[in-house]
């Protein structure tokens, strides 16, 4: 089964699409991660062998978050602040990618 961890930004509903669809999400807001640096989020999905999703950007610095030592980190980027209902969109295409991609590494 794929495991995933989504960052703060995404609301609680996030997590209900991904697990609909087999796929065993955690949250930061479940697991009262919120606040935590970027370090330890890296750690613990690490340590949890879970792919993060997030929209910090700062993940993208593959030199000082290298993917290929992960289950995977997708950072999600938008030109605008999202509403609740487009983050469920996007989660919802994350689904079919994450399904059919083997994330592990990238």
């Amino acid at each position: 089964m794929k495991k995933l961890k989504l960052d703060e930004n995404f609301p609680p509903t996030s997590v209900g699409i991904f697990r609909q669809n087999n796929i065993d999400a955690s949250s930061v807001l479940e697991q009262d991660m919120c606040g935590s640096d970027d370090d330890s989020l890296f750690d613990v999905c690490f340590s949890e062998n879970r792919a993060l999703i997030t929209f910090d950007l700062d993940f993208a610095n593959i030199l000082r978050y290298p993917s290929d030592k992960t289950d995977g980190i997708i950072v999600v980027r938008s030109k605008k602040e999202m509403s609740i209902d487009e983050i469920g969109q996007i989660c919802k295409k994350l689904v079919a990618l994450i399904l059919h991609t083997d994330l592990t590494g990238k």
